[in-house]
């Protein structure tokens, strides 16, 4: 044991007046310099003999930073932040992160390839393997997750999560937090999705999901809301439809659905007893559809008198009474329904 410890000694003060200063081999790696740079490993910040490698940089790895004359720039990762320029305020932690950034600035990218095309694009962060990888002069843009925003180019997106908004090429303001949410969207705009595979599968703008599969199916329609697990799922093309815990129907328009048929058995809606208003009745369809009775005469056909017809009608028993529901509740009037059958 003694040996071996005096074997190591020795070999740490070889190094130490060997000239290694920076704790490197070769120390000719190193290009630290007055300028508050620090470059290690080979040809990081250009080598030690460039001339113009900007301020304020950190470079860690193989050719980081390679080409830089920017500031306040680190880049750790074989070929990160090669190409940059004079882009400045940037930070890539991966290989062959931000590998083409020229000019951005004020990028911050984690991961393997993360904003690897990113040129000109500013103010962008990628966190995850291939995290906005194919960016070029998109701006404001925020990724999180293996390939998230994969595809994009342009500005104000935001995705977390495996593929998230992958093939988002023109579409702007999108917000997408799920796996594979909003994966196929392309030039869509102002669409939020959160949940797994929701809206997966939209091309169209201003649509909301929230929950697990919500509007999965939804492809080219627009302004439609789904609220609930595997809310709205059945919808295709339709648009301006509303959906809270129902999986509404395929290529229906303008619909709004609350609830699951067989699963609510009752509605309560406060605000409404006690408020005062005038219009028609309101009745509900076997479906639960809500709706007036339609008396003008555009809404019906094979229109006759009825003739002697009405005799029976006049067999009918007006009565009043209270729900025993609501015992004490107003007095209402009406017919019996077994009567009228």
């Amino acid at each position: 044991m003694r040996t071996l410890l005096t074997s190591h000694l020795g070999i740490i003060v070889a190094l130490t007046f060997a000239g290694a200063a920076y704790g490197q081999v070769p120390a000719s790696n190193d290009t630290s310099d007055t300028r508050n740079n620090t470059g290690v490993g080979t040809q990081a910040l250009g080598g030690p003999a460039a001339s113009n490698a900007g301020e304020a940089n950190t470079a860690v790895g193989w050719s980081a930073l390679l080409n830089n004359v920017g500031d306040q720039n680190t880049a750790v990762g074989l070929n990160a932040l090669l190409s940059n320029t004079s882009g400045g305020d940037n930070t890539a932690s991966g290989v062959d992160a931000m590998l083409d950034n020229e000019t951005g600035s004020n990028n911050t990218a984690s991961g393997a390839g993360a904003l690897t095309a990113n040129e000109t694009g500013n103010f962008n962060t990628a966190d995850g393997v291939d995290a906005l990888e194919l960016n070029v002069g998109g701006s404001f843009n925020t990724a999180g997750g293996y390939q998230a925003l994969f595809s994009n180019t342009v500005n104000y997106n935001t995705a977390f999560g495996y593929a998230a908004l992958y093939s988002n090429t023109a579409g702007t303001s999108n917000t997408a937090v799920g796996v594979q949410a909003l994966l196929d969207n392309v030039t869509g705009d102002q669409n939020t999705a959160t949940g797994y595979l929701a809206l997966v599968s939209s091309t169209g703008s201003g649509n909301t999901g929230f929950g697990y599969e919500a509007l999965r199916s939804v492809s080219s329609g627009t302004s439609n809301i789904a609220l609930g697990s595997l809310a709205g799922f059945n919808l295709t093309t339709g648009s301006n439809n509303i959906d809270i815990g129902n999986v509404g129907q395929a290529g229906e328009a303008g619909v709004m659905r609350i609830g699951a048929s067989g699963t609510q058995t009752a509605t309560f809606i406060a605000g409404i007893e006690s408020s005062k208003v005038t219009g028609k009745e309101v009745f509900v369809t076997a479906s639960g559809q809500l709706g007036v009775k339609a008396s003008a005469e555009r809404y019906k056909t094979a229109i006759e008198p009825m003739d002697t017809k009405t005799e029976k009608m006049l067999q009918l028993r007006p009565v009043s009474f209270r729900l025993k529901s609501e015992p004490q509740g107003e007095v209402q009037y009406g017919l019996i329904a077994e009567e009228v059958a």
